[in-house]
C-alpha cells in the first residue's frame, strides 16, 4: 500500500495544472485590463476596439483545452502507480492463500486496465465539463460567482469605464478586481445548486475520489480472486474521531456493516485490502497501534494554543490557503505592473511561509509544496 504522505502527494501534479490554468487566465484578463490603462480616455475608438477585442476568449478556450488534455493523461498515470502498487499486494496475499490461486503479471491483467480505464474516464469527465466556459468563472464584486465570459466582459467595461473618466488612479480603480480574482481563484460553477468551489480545490478531490473508488474495487476483486475472508484498514495520522479504525482488521461482516458505510464519508483517506484472518501479519502489533495513536491524540502547544493532530493539519491547511493567495496576489499584481502593491503581498508571502515553517516545526507535521 502507498504511504500516507505518498497518497497525499499524488494529486499535487494534476492540481498544479490547474492552479497554472488559473494563473494563466488572470494573466490574459489582467494584460488586457492594463492595455485599457495606458489609452487616453479621449480616444474613444480605441477604446471601442479594446471592448470588441476583450469578448474574444479564443486564447482563454486554448488553455482550458490544454489543461484538460494534460490533465487527462495526469490521470491514468497516477491511477496506474495506484493500482500497480497495490498489486503487489493482492501478489503476495495469493502466496499465502490457501488455494494459492496464480495472478497474472499487472500489465497482463485485463480487469485491472478496463477498471483503470474506466475510473479514469470517469474522473476526468468531471473536470472535462469546464471545457464548456460557462461552467467555470470568478467571483464578481459583490462575491457573486460570474461564468468566465460574463465576467471577463463586466471587467473590461469597468476597467474602460474608469479609462474614460479618469476619476482616480486607474490601477487603483481596477485593483479590486485583480484582488478577487487572485483571492477567490478560478471556480467550477454548479448551476443546479448555486454552489461553486475553487477549481483545483475541486480537481483535487475528484483524484482523492477516483483513487478511493479504484483502491475499493481493486480490493474487493483481489478480495475474490484469492478467496480472502476480511479486510485490513490502513492507518493514517489526523483521522477524525469517529474514524478510529485505521490498522485493524474485520471479517468481512463487520467490514460490509460498519466500517465500509464510514470509510464512504466524504474526505474519508483511509483504504481497505483483503486480508486472510489468521494468516494476514497486520501492518501494526497492538503496540505499534497505541503508540501511534496516542501520539496522533497527544496536544502538543503552540504559542498560546494546543492542537491535537487533526487540529493541526486543519490549521496547516488554512495556512496553505493564505500563502497561495498571497502568491496569486504576487503574480497578478505584477502582471499589472503594480510595483507597490507586489511588493506587499510579496513580503506578506515570506512572512507566511515562515510562519507555515515555525507552525509545522513545532507541530512535527511534513510540509506540502504541492497546493502553491
Amino acid at each position: 500500500m502507498l504511504t500516507e504522505e505518498a497518497l497525499l502527494a499524488l494529486p499535487d501534479s494534476i492540481q498544479q495544472h490547474f492552479h497554472q490554468l488559473e494563473r494563466d487566465l488572470i494573466a490574459i484578463i489582467v494584460e488586457h485590463i492594463k492595455e485599457i490603462g495606458t489609452v487616453s480616455s479621449e480616444d474613444t475608438r480605441r477604446l471601442d476596439e479594446l471592448r470588441r477585442i476583450g469578448f474574444n476568449i479564443e486564447k482563454i478556450e486554448k488553455k482550458v483545452a490544454e489543461a484538460v488534455e494534460l490533465g487527462h493523461e495526469e490521470v491514468i498515470r497516477i491511477l496506474n502507480y495506484s493500482a500497480q502498487n497495490e498489486y503487489g499486494d493482492a501478489e503476495r496475499l495469493a502466496h499465502i492463500a490457501p488455494n494459492r490461486p496464480v495472478l497474472s503479471g499487472f500489465n497482463e491483467n485485463e480487469f485491472i486496465r478496463v477498471l483503470v480505464e474506466s475510473i479514469a474516464n470517469i474522473t476526468s469527465n468531471s473536470f472535462r465539463n469546464i471545457s464548456n466556459l460557462s461552467a467555470i468563472g470568478f467571483s464578481d464584486g459583490s462575491g457573486k460567482v460570474q461564468s468566465l465570459g460574463n465576467f471577463y466582459q463586466q471587467a473590461i467595461d469597468y476597467a474602460i469605464l474608469q479609462a474614460r473618466t479618469g476619476q482616480q488612479d486607474f490601477t487603483t480603480s481596477v485593483s479590486s478586481i485583480v484582488r478577487n480574482m487572485a483571492d477567490r481563484g478560478l471556480r467550477q460553477l454548479f448551476w443546479e445548486s448555486g454552489y461553486s468551489q475553487r477549481l483545483d480545490t475541486a480537481v483535487r478531490r475528484e483524484i482523492f475520489g477516483g483513487l478511493a473508488a479504484l483502491s475499493q474495487q481493486q480490493s474487493e476483486w483481489v478480495h475474490r480472486e484469492v478467496g480472502a475472508d476480511g479486510y485490513e484498514i490502513t492507518w493514517h495520522s489526523g483521522f477524525r474521531p469517529t474514524h478510529d479504525f485505521g490498522g485493524l482488521q474485520f471479517t468481512d461482516s463487520q467490514f460490509y456493516g460498519t466500517i465500509k458505510p464510514l470509510m464512504e464519508e466524504p474526505n474519508c483517506y483511509h483504504r481497505s485490502f483483503a486480508i486472510i484472518m489468521g494468516l494476514s501479519t497486520p501492518a501494526y502489533s497492538r503496540e505499534e497501534l497505541q503508540a501511534l495513536n496516542r501520539e496522533d491524540a497527544r496536544e502538543r502547544g503552540y504559542e498560546g494554543n494546543t492542537f491535537t493532530r487533526y487540529e493541526a493539519q486543519q490549521h496547516q491547511r488554512k495556512l496553505e490557503t493564505a500563502i497561495r493567495k498571497a502568491h496569486d496576489r504576487v503574480h497578478a499584481f505584477k502582471v499589472l505592473d503594480d510595483i507597490v502593491t507586489t511588493r506587499i503581498e510579496r513580503t506578506r508571502a515570506r512572512l507566511l511561509e515562515q510562519e507555515y515553517n515555525k507552525f509545522n516545526t513545532a507541530m512535527g507535521l511534513p510540509p506540502r509544496r504541492g497546493f502553491l
